[in-house]
């Protein structure tokens, strides 16, 4: 079909944000192709080396799913936060990297996770990238006209590694978020021997931040690392977009968000 429509066909999984697009005009000869029943785009399933999770499964699934629970809780806690139930039940973890907003929620979490992507082309080829190198700019990915997202593939965590999701809407529920966070640790008793953080409508593309990753590695774990990588965090936002109206607001609520889910990630709560 999509061989066939060329440029106008538009591949949709859950279609929550196109349908909001609509009513801003009609996308004039577009022709949507619904991905839903796919079966083989779908699932949840544990793998030599990790986990694969289809593209095509929802957010209420993946909140729902004891497998992500267990071994990449930042996942699971991301999409148990994303709008209502309706949505949930709707919107796909494939059709939220596609999107590439800069809020959204499971990209965050994937990109913490190092999850690689894997995309089919009409010819029948296959490549596999990480999340977050997809992801080019704020509604703007790279794949190509051709590709479509087959699934995720989450790396195995290391032996007793944790990770948390923590988000920042304008209120409690039905909220887009302000500013979002996902982290990994792992430990050796009291030291952090590796960390992965990610963040989400912070700066212009959701990402890794490696300099706070650093800070926080070789660091005991408890309260004044978690603090350091917030700081550390709120300083990279700064540089990366510089200082705007929302800045007075955003830098100390970057630093509390990131703060928690670092602590989080520990296995440990504020105060």
């Amino acid at each position: 079909m999509r061989a066939d429509l060329g440029a106008r066909g538009m591949p949709i999984a859950g279609g929550t944000d196109v349908i909001v697009e609509l009513r801003a005009g009609p996308a004039q000869g577009t022709t949507f192709i619904d991905l839903t029943l796919i079966d083989e785009m779908k699932g949840i399933r544990e793998v030599d080396g990790g986990i694969r999770v289809g593209a095509l499964t929802t957010h209420e699934e993946a909140a729902n799913s004891t497998l992500l629970l267990e071994r990449a809780t930042a996942l699971s806690e991301a999409c148990s936060q994303v709008g209502s139930l309706q949505i949930r039940n709707r919107g796909t973890l494939g059709g939220n990297v596609a999107n590439a907003a800069p809020c959204a929620d499971g990209l965050t979490a994937l990109v913490c996770l190092e999850a690689r992507a894997r995309l089919v082309s009409l010819a029948g080829g296959a490549r596999e990238m990480l999340v977050e190198d997809l992801i080019e700019r704020p509604y703007r990915t790279a794949m190509t006209s051709e590709e479509l997202i087959l699934d995720f593939f989450l790396p195995a965590p290391g032996e007793g590694a944790r990770s948390a999701f923590i988000k920042l809407g304008r209120r409690d529920a039905l909220a887009i978020s302000r500013i979002n966070a996902a982290c990994l640790i792992e430990k050796d008793g009291d030291e952090v021997t590796r960390c992965r953080l990610a963040v989400g409508s912070v700066m212009p593309r959701t990402q890794r931040v490696r300099e706070a990753e650093e800070d926080v590695e070789g660091r005991r774990v408890g309260m004044e690392t978690a603090f350091n990588a917030g700081e550390a965090v709120a300083g990279r936002m700064v540089e990366a977009s510089g200082v705007r109206w929302s800045t007075p607001y955003k830098e100390p609520a970057v630093r509390a968000i990131v703060k928690r889910a670092v602590l989080g990630a520990m296995g440990l709560k504020e105060g």
